[in-house]
């Protein structure tokens, strides 16, 4: 048992590098077991009938579990002492928090759910319950924020007046604990008063000592002694750990907790974050000196790239990689293989400390390799880990603005766009002073980056907001047909929902004519779209993200439109036929539509996709005619009942954004077209790319490009061809930070597609010689291109080859598990498209599972053979205590021989029946055609004369099997398998595997040793080598080789090293094994009639 004092909890490391959160600065972590802190009895924790009580806390769980308490007073099996309270958790995401006030007799005072937000593990809450005699009301809190409140009039007389104990991390049951709590408790306080609202947001942030007015007592585990946990009010109410290992006064490691961070991350990228560790140093005085961290890379493809790992230390639980001169450097290393100690240099008091595990990646990093660094020791602490993982490595990926940045409160609502002179341009929301939509007081930001997305300008003002109904926001972004001019629309003013006629939510547009370097003043738009028909409506507003430029000059966007002053909202197109200097409004394409967005098919008609406000599949539709700049894009129009869904695009109600990529209109080799969604049907979470080759009809690429907490996103190609995204992330809060990323369409496809110009030739994809599959013998594959002069580069490792990756040169010898990728490339030409195979090499058996008896001795006493080269001979004298027994017990047959198996078991095994198998083919299982030899014995539901019921499977105790080889069976080392299981374990008719559940028997392995035929006839066909054989194959002291002719064998390890060579001849020849290696070996045979390769096993 393990005390993790002083741990914050990982859970938030990763919400924004720069943010400053509410957070307790020591914790005490409960496994939900058989640890927890106790509070003897005191007449202070009493509640008397006239007296008001409160209490908060923070809590993290690290599971949903319902009933499990975080603080209790309460004696439940004991009927004079049920009054009391208690604070408990449940077991899903909507009962996470609740109160109970138990009166004497039956029912509660209170007892109810908070109902604010939702819950979730490894999240910090603040949680209060306040009993406020003045209005008899009891109140419970979330994060300072008010949630189920109830009042009751039976408060004036409901006292908890008891000698039970206070309990923090479990319930109580008849004086012994239960209910345990799984996860963190911290800053525990009891006051005698009821809490004001202003007092419970307080209470997150403050200090409390004994000078704290109303402070019962109070613990905030900092510093523990032995299993004392002082109260820090200063009224001696100290409380006691039970399963913890007591804190030594020696200054020392108590604990090291690491969490891993499985973000993306890019080329180049410097100081990422691969782990992060709470470290809790315990002791008397003075400080403890660091020396030394271990580091395991296993999941790492490729330590090349990584260039760096430096270890930094902080105060505070936060790190902002671009930032990392303001932590403490404590060492840096560089690996060069999967185990790593890094030395490091530093000192720390006690407390609690935090230790930063980061990386430098390559820029030539090869895309979809991944970086996984796991602390396992610190000097001598072992280090547990809360989650593990690796950072996948993209094209780049870029923290543009998090909250706190450029002192803003937040930041939201991103767009991009490739500019005229291929640079990119992301526009933001900076919400200054809180995170809500207009009318609030918000700038909209211009960054810009002239290296594909490396690095960016600071940011520019495109629109300054100047207060509250002043503010700007939700801008969507489009390039113009005049050369280097971008376009943006934009909302600002009063807000969508409380706009009126009087005073409506107002549209802006402004120009850049530099790529975004520079932007005019805002121009209000507003009175041409409310013009004509549309004076009576109430409010617009254009999606955020895209806009589109038609083939045909058209400029485009969606705005959501109420026609009246109810909540409708109706979807039109808002459209330019002269480069934006007037502006229109179709016709409406959705009644209860939401955020949309379009793009323009192949035919000239346009899809429009369309936020689905009741969460699920999502909206689309097309227009009915090809707009141009004299005929206005027109649309039939739809509702929810009529318009049409996307199955595999379920979102959250969410914006996204849809791009054409290629058109074999523009001459590309495909059309596609791409859509960026949270796919998530519930929450804003798991960001993904999706690809459709068919115009929008079907999306059968989908890819995550960020699995936890996501909303908005904007999509830019590059002009390189690669995809851009601007996405808003986040990680357990609701601040969000936007994030670059960019990516090939080769990641995105897994390799299956890859961008190629227009005009310009693709390199014809590899070919393998080897189909992939499963093999039990060495093979040697041949990688060709069908392009003449082509390069091959190849990987072992199942990474992504690239130009530094190996070169084909010549044929490759597979003999383990292996995964083969092979690209091949020529100047002058587009990349083929990445060929992969796995090759499966099975080298072992495997067994089933299932139950032995309890109580009755049912076994195999022996095993026989007679008739065969060698005989079986296996005993067993007492019952054996595993399900499968590999016996090792060997016998030698020839291929088309006869032999009979003889096996006797105990008396209990008539109760049994027995399924013989062999694997003939040695191909390491039992499934193929006549592998199953016969049945011994019949099953309950053969059972028509009640003589199995009667009597059982008498013949169990002795039977005979005659076993004849199959002639084409191969010349190796095998298996025998003779299962045993319960004639009552399946009561209908079935197929028997050799991998059935075994109930209440047992299954024996015996090795088979299978030897060429001694009437193998003199004559040889036109296929010499193929009566080239080697047995056995899994062997102790040497091998028998049949060869076809005179010749040589030579044996070789795995990686290829020559260990022996002998001279062969043709018939039967021994070739000697005691000095090889133990281990997988490969013996290739050379005769005048050819060569062949085995692989042999030496154990």
């Amino acid at each position: 048992m393990k005390l993790t004092n002083f741990l914050l909890t990982a859970g938030m490391l990763l919400t924004s590098y720069t943010a400053t959160f509410s957070q307790p600065a020591s914790f005490i972590e409960f496994n939900g077991t058989d640890q927890y802190a106790e509070i003897p009895s005191h007449e202070d924790f009493n509640i008397d009938a006239n007296e008001s009580f409160s209490i908060t806390c923070w809590v993290s769980v690290d599971a949903l579990i319902q009933g499990q308490r975080f603080v209790s007073r309460r004696m439940l099996g004991e009927e004079t002492q049920t009054t009391g309270y208690e604070l408990w958790g449940g077991g899903s995401s909507t009962q996470y928090y609740a109160v109970n006030t138990p009166k004497p007799t039956t029912g509660n005072i209170f007892s109810d759910w908070c109902n604010v937000g939702t819950g979730a593990t490894d999240t910090w809450m603040h949680l209060a319950m306040v009993i406020n005699r003045a209005d008899n009301t009891v109140t419970i809190y979330r994060d300072g924020q008010q949630g189920n409140q109830k009042q009751n009039d039976e408060l004036d007389s409901w006292t908890v007046v008891n000698t039970n104990k206070i309990y923090m991390g479990s319930g109580c049951t008849s004086g012994s604990p239960d209910h345990l709590m799984d996860g963190k408790l911290a800053n525990v306080r009891f006051w005698s008063k009821a809490l004001t609202a202003a007092e419970v947001a307080a209470d997150m942030n403050a200090t409390v000592g004994p000078d704290t007015e109303a402070l019962i007592a109070a613990y905030d585990f900092a510093n523990i002694s032995g299993l004392t946990v002082p109260d820090i009010s200063g009224h001696g109410h100290d409380a006691t750990l039970s399963g913890f290992d007591p804190v030594g006064s020696e200054v020392a490691i108590y604990s090291a907790t690491a969490k891993a961070d499985t973000n993306f991350t890019g080329r180049g990228n410097t100081n990422e974050i691969a782990s992060s560790l709470v470290v809790a140093i315990t002791g008397q005085e003075g400080n403890y000196t660091f020396g030394n961290l271990s580091l395991d890379l296993t999941g790492t493809t490729n330590v090349q790239d990584i260039t760096a790992i430096k270890v930094y230390m902080t105060d505070q639980n936060s790190f902002d990689p671009r930032k990392a001169g303001e932590a403490e450097l404590l060492g840096t290393c560089t690996p060069t293989e999967n185990t790593v100690e890094c030395t490091l240099a530093g000192e720390s008091p006690v407390g609690t400390k935090y230790l930063w595990v980061t990386f430098d990646v390559a820029e030539t990093a090869a895309e979809g390799n991944r970086v996984a660094i796991k602390p396992t020791m610190l000097d001598t602490k072992a280090v547990s880990s809360i989650t593990t993982g690796s950072r996948e490595i993209l094209l780049g990926r870029t923290l543009l603005f998090a909250p706190g940045d450029y002192g803003s409160v937040a930041y939201r609502i991103p767009g991009i766009i490739t500019a005229w002179d291929g640079s990119l341009v992301a526009i933001t929301d900076k919400r200054k002073y809180n995170q809500s939509d207009i009318p609030e007081d918000i700038d909209i930001v211009v960054r810009r980056s002239t290296d594909n997305g490396k690095t960016w300008s600071e940011p520019v003002t495109m629109a300054q907001g100047t207060g509250q109904y002043h503010g700007y926001g939700d801008a969507a972004i489009v390039r113009t047909n005049t050369e280097n001019e971008l376009l943006c629309i934009f909302i600002g003013g009063n807000g969508l929902f409380a706009s009126t006629t009087s005073n409506r939510i107002r549209t802006y547009i402004s120009r850049s004519t530099d790529n975004g370097q520079s932007w005019s003043a805002p121009q209000d738009i507003t009175d041409q779209i409310f013009r004509g028909e549309r004076a009576s409506w109430t409010a617009s507003f254009c999606a955020a993200g895209n806009g589109l430029k038609t083939r045909n000059g058209v400029l485009m966007f969606v705005a959501a439109m109420r026609h009246d002053s109810g909540t409708t909202l109706y979807n039109h197109v808002v459209y330019s036929n002269d480069n934006g200097e007037t502006w229109n409004v179709s016709n409406c394409a959705m009644e209860g539509g939401d955020e949309s967005k379009v793009v323009e098919l192949n035919d000239g008609r346009i899809l429009m996709s369309i936020r689905r406000q009741s969460k699920g599949a999502r909206y689309y539709t097309i227009s009915d005619n090809v707009p141009t700049t004299t005929e206005a894009v027109s649309w039939t129009q739809k509702n929810t009942s009529t318009v049409s869904s996307w199955p595999e695009l379920v979102e959250p109600a969410c914006n996204g954004d849809i791009v054409r990529y290629t058109s074999t209109v523009d001459s590309y080799d495909k059309d596609r077209i791409l859509h960026t969604l949270p796919n998530d049907g519930v929450n804003r979470q798991n960001l993904t790319m999706f690809l459709s080759y068919d115009e929008g009809r079907t999306w059968p690429v989908k890819k995550s490009i960020c699995p936890t907490g996501s909303a908005y996103s904007s999509i830019a190609i590059l002009e390189d061809g690669t995809i851009g995204v601007y996405a808003e992330e986040n990680y357990n809060t609701d601040m969000y930070s936007t994030y670059f990323m960019n990516f090939s369409l080769d990641w995105l496809t897994n390799q299956a597609d890859t961008y190629i110009e227009p005009g310009v030739e693709a390199v014809a994809a590899p070919v393998f010689s080897v189909s992939a599959g499963y093999y039990t013998e060495a093979q040697t594959l041949e990688i060709t291109t069908a392009t003449e002069g082509a390069q091959i580069y190849y990987t072992l490792d199942g990474s992504t080859p690239t130009a530094n990756s190996t070169l084909y040169e010549d044929p490759i010898t597979l003999s383990e598990t292996v995964t083969v990728n092979a690209i091949a490339m020529k100047e002058g030409m587009s990349n083929s498209v990445m060929t992969s195979a796995e090759y499966t090499f099975l080298t072992e058996w495997e067994h089933p599972t299932g139950t032995i008896h309890d109580t009755e001795s049912r076994y195999v006493t022996s095993a026989t053979t007679t008739g065969a080269v060698e005989d079986l001979n296996y005993t067993l004298s007492s019952k054996p205590s595993t399900v499968f027994i590999d016996t090792q017990s060997a016998f030698t047959v020839e291929a088309g021989q006869e032999f009979t198996l003889r096996v006797q078991c105990t008396e209990q095994m008539i109760w049994c029946h027995a399924v013989l198998f062999a694997d003939w083919n040695r191909d390491f299982d039992f499934d193929d055609e006549g592998e199953m030899i016969t049945k011994v014995g019949i099953d309950s539901y053969e059972d028509t004369d009640q003589t199995l019921s009667a009597n059982g499977n008498t013949m169990m105790k002795d039977f005979s099997v005659n076993i004849t080889v199959p002639a084409e069976a191969k010349v190796a080392e095998t298996r025998l398998r003779i299962q045993f299981s319960d004639a009552w374990h399946n009561k209908s008719a079935h197929e028997h595997t050799a991998m059935d559940n075994i109930d209440k028997g047992g299954c024996y392995d015996f090795v088979m040793n299978i030897e060429p035929s001694s009437d193998l006839p003199s004559g040889i066909d036109d296929d010499r080598t193929a009566h080239t054989m080697v047995y056995p194959t899994l062997f102790t002291e040497g091998v028998t080789l049949f060869a076809t002719g005179n010749g040589e064998a030579r044996i070789f390890d795995l990686a290829g090293r020559l260990l022996s060579r002998v001279e062969v001849s043709e018939g039967e020849n021994y070739i000697e094994g005691t000095t090889l290696p133990a281990g997988s070996l490969i013996m290739v045979v050379t005769t005048d009639e050819g060569t062949k390769s085995f692989r042999v096993v030496k154990k």
